[in-house]
């Protein structure tokens, strides 16, 4: 017990960064932060590129120069994804820290305003990343209806990088047709970001279908 007599602090530094385990906020992860033991993280200083598609074309889920559908946001799916909303050279984006996986759900806000994979052709991302590698977009298809009905919901999840570019902005553009299962007439309900091991950074912004 600390305080008794012979009562030492454990010396050990399982990532060698000179901060013991007792002290260190990342102890498996070198750095050396304010002294706290975690590693230095890069941050943009740009906003990305402004998307300049005509906006009667777009379903927005989250860029600054469209106007969003209804969505919430990281929900509580037992991610250990940190999510905060970050403004960047004036620009919001979605900064993902401890990045396994994190999304959108409920997209429309309500059956009748599902995003239709029939009006849709391609859907689209920035990202900016100092440490990431793999990086994957899951689309939920909930069926003609529109209904959230975990036995009929239909996934398709596609890797979109798995050397991902560091400390740049960089536009991603998949077709629809990438992911395959899902069905003609059928409504997403859920866009998700994964791939991530829990340690790395990803700051995503401009997401939408076209």
């Amino acid at each position: 017990k600390e305080g008794t007599t012979g009562a030492v602090i454990v010396q050990t530094d399982t990532d060698g960064d000179g901060v013991i385990d007792a002290y260190d906020d990342c102890p498996a992860v070198s750095g050396s932060l304010d002294n706290s033991g975690c590693p230095v993280i890069a941050a943009p200083e740009d906003a990305p590129a402004a998307p300049t598609r005509d906006a009667s074309t777009v379903v927005s889920i989250f860029s600054d120069a469209y106007t969003d559908i209804t969505s919430t946001f990281a929900p509580a799916w037992g991610q250990a994804t940190t999510s905060t909303e970050e403004t960047i050279a004036g620009n919001k984006v979605k900064k993902l820290s401890n990045f396994n996986f994190v999304g959108f759900d409920d997209l429309g806000g309500s059956e009748a305003n599902r995003v239709s994979i029939a009006d849709v052709t391609y859907v689209t991302f920035d990202y900016w990343t100092p440490n990431g590698t793999i990086l994957k977009l899951k689309l939920v298809d909930y069926g003609a209806d529109g209904v959230w009905e975990q036995a009929s919901n239909i996934e398709k999840m596609v890797t979109v990088t798995e050397a991902a570019t560091t400390e740049t902005w960089t536009n991603i553009v998949l077709p629809l047709s990438d992911f395959d299962t899902l069905t003609a007439d059928g409504k997403l309900g859920q866009l998700i970001f994964d791939g991530g091991a829990g340690t790395e950074t990803f700051y995503i912004d401009n997401i939408y279908f076209y």
